[in-house]
């Protein structure tokens, strides 16, 4: 399991080892970064439901990345934006481990097996897409904490414990991502639909009560998922759930280019291949597991069943965008995982097939080309297409910087935090419509809380500005778009004289400006359009960063990796089925220390803790020391009570 890992880690890591610039990438770190600040300063409901343009908040997204962050950061003693490096690695190899773990344990196959299932999903297309270009976080943590919910769930259909851990992963995860939730269980609401023959069989039969039937279960677990995750959102968090609003010509862009990276006319043939051996595993007869090899049969019809509905939810969403509604169609592709999963077990039938017909070397040359070939598609789309095709938002230093001189020369001039400051900010790009407010997200990520509320935007040139008037060009199309979205809100301002700043890196007239006015330069890369100068030049502060070294990288991605992993193993003791081999709760033991820190970020956050410093590594013992805890009374349960302990807490 740790080789496997580190094989994850080591295919994810290698951009930023070839980058010298030790921040992190994506086009959503920024505002995740945004986001974490408010609820370092003010806890999970301290995240404001407005702010100026470029757009709303996500106040319900809170409880993901902020809490895994500060937590951890405060436990290792670094900041937001190391953690911001190392976190999607982490939560790649989670997602991957605990895709394995499921695989393995729904069809009691072998640990080399399951490292063989984990490696084909953690390299594959739709891993890579969400670590790339956008880096969707959220959508990884919650991606790890519904796989690893599944394999919980499955033992709860066989009449199995299991429930209560299949609902707090599931509810986890939907704080982690609201809206993911809601896709999962509109999955798991028709793997019940599919169930409903199976289950009026067997109740008919008296062969089982109702409410343990399949369909019956599934539905329990869905309600209790969603009503608990409405209620923490609502009544700790005070948020609703949203989603972040995008053009259909972003849209559009999106899926277009990512559809490339899926090689369907390679992967749906393996995948269709993978999808029939599952079925003639799962064909024979037997109830709900009875029988010889009754409950490998009854899990492969699950995993069956939850693949169909799965790929019919995906095929929903892009139906939907492709007769005109906004849905995310490119992200409803990455969240296919049943994908790799098929694909990989159709490598596996097709060697197999070979193999049984008497030609082993045949078979073992298929299956080693098979995954050279899905390794180096992975290499591909990683290292050569999205970086050189699509480019990388990396967040840069001297923007950060600067934002970062900003908030201090604010603070040297006395400024109000609550008083409104503009920032003149300018794109001659392409494509204003994503950049700009991308701009704005990296300048927020270097202000505190209380200024950010009030940072407001004016896209063109800084002559113009001190005009009163709004800067139109004719090229690109979208540039005047873009202007009217920022200019109604500085327009409201300028009456109060608002100060005014203009950076370097945020807006090319920069040194036309202060080639004609040197006297309202303010600190490096600063210049103040309109407000108090300092008396002294503003000495830039010292600014948050990734890890400066490979090894200082490697060191806080292992020792997150050991803590998530310390916390998952706790809580797999006091929670997950006895049907679980050691091997197997290791794999899921990262993905559930994901969901578990969560869930008791959240209730610390309640309590008044602050999640970052001390607080944050409180809570992270207190989480790891109450798994403990639970772990050690099922022990004792199980003993008091003359029963046999289950195989991997006996190991």
């Amino acid at each position: 399991m740790g080789l496997i890992g580190l094989a994850v880690a080591g295919f994810f890591s290698g951009l930023y080892l070839a980058k010298e610039d030790p921040m992190p990438m994506g086009w959503d770190t920024p505002r995740y970064l945004g986001q974490t600040t408010f609820v370092a300063e003010r806890g999970l409901a301290g995240v404001p439901d407005e702010l100026p343009p470029p757009v709303k908040t996500l106040d319900s997204r809170a409880a993901g990345f902020p809490v895994i962050a500060l937590t951890l950061s405060g436990l290792f003693g670094t900041n937001t934006f190391t953690m911001a490096v190392v976190m999607p690695i982490a939560a790649a190899m989670a997602v991957a481990l605990a895709t394995g773990a499921l695989f393995s344990f729904s069809l009691n196959r072998p640990p080399w097996e399951m490292g063989l299932a984990a490696l084909v999903v953690g390299l594959s297309p739709a891993i890579i897409r969400l670590m790339a270009p956008e880096t969707y976080t959220d959508n990884l943590f919650a991606l790890a904490v519904f796989t690893a919910a599944l394999v919980p769930l499955l033992s709860a259909l066989r009449e199995e414990r299991g429930l209560a851990a299949s609902v707090l992963l599931l509810a986890a995860g939907g704080l982690a991502h609201p809206s993911f939730l809601a896709i999962f269980l509109m999955i798991l609401l028709l793997v019940a639909l599919a169930y409903i023959p199976r289950s009026w069989s067997v109740w008919r039969s008296h062969e089982t009560p109702l409410l343990s039937t399949p369909s019956a279960r599934l539905g329990m677990v869905a309600a209790a998922a969603a009503g608990l995750t409405g209620a923490a959102l609502s009544g700790l968090l005070s948020a609703t759930p949203d989603a972040p609003k995008l053009t259909r010509g972003e849209l559009s862009k999106k899926l277009r280019e990512d559809l490339p990276l899926y090689v369907f006319p390679l992967t749906l043939p393996l995948a269709a291949l993978g999808l029939g051996s599952l079925a003639a595993r799962a064909r024979g007869r037997g109830g709900l597991g009875t029988g010889r090899n009754g409950p490998e049969r009854f899990a492969a019809g699950f995993l069956v069943r939850l693949s169909l509905a799965w790929a019919l939810v995906v095929g929903i969403g892009v139906l939907l965008f492709a007769l005109g509604r906004l849905s995310p169609a490119h992200r409803f592709l990455a969240f296919l995982l049943p994908l790799p999963v098929l694909v990989g077990l159709g490598l596996r039938a097709a060697a197999r097939g070979l193999c049984a017909s008497g030609r082993r070397r045949a078979g073992a040359v298929v299956f080693a080309a098979g995954l050279a070939g899905l390794t180096a598609l992975g290499f591909w789309a990683y290292y050569l297409n999205i970086p050189h095709q699509r480019g990388i938002e990396w967040l840069e230093t001297p923007k950060v910087q600067e934002a970062a001189t900003a908030a201090a020369y604010l603070e040297e001039v006395g400024v109000p935090p609550n008083e409104p400051v503009v920032f003149v900010v300018d794109d001659l790009g392409a494509n204003p419509l994503s950049y700009v407010p991308e701009m704005a997200y990296i300048l927020r990520s270097g202000l505190p809380a209380e200024r950010i509320e009030h940072a407001y935007f004016y896209v063109g040139d800084p002559d113009r500005y001190l005009m009163g008037e709004p800067t139109y060009r004719p090229r690109p199309r979208t540039y005047n778009t873009n202007v009217d979205r920022f200019w109604p809100a500085v327009r409201r301002l300028l009456p109060q004289q608002p100060v005014a700043l203009l950076l370097s890196s945020f807006n090319l007239a920069y040194g036309e400006y202060v080639g004609a006015h040197p006297e309202r330069i303010a600190g490096p890369n600063l210049a103040v359009l309109s407000g108090p100068l300092p008396s002294e030049p503003i000495t830039p502060p010292v600014i948050p960063n990734g890890p400066r070294s490979w090894i200082r990288g490697a060191a806080i991605l292992g020792a997150t990796a050991v803590v998530l992993t310390a916390i998952g193993l706790a809580w797999g003791l006091a929670l997950l089925p006895r049907r679980l081999r050691p091997f197997e709760t290791l794999g899921l033991a990262p993905a559930l220390g994901i969901g578990f820190l969560i869930l008791g970020g959240v209730v610390m956050d309640a309590l008044g803790v602050r999640l970052g410093g001390a607080g944050g590594a409180a809570t992270i013992a207190a989480v790891a020391a109450t798994g403990a805890i639970a772990a050690w009374v099922r022990v004792r349960r199980a003993g008091r009570q003359g029963l046999d302990v289950e195989p991997a807490v006996q190991r």
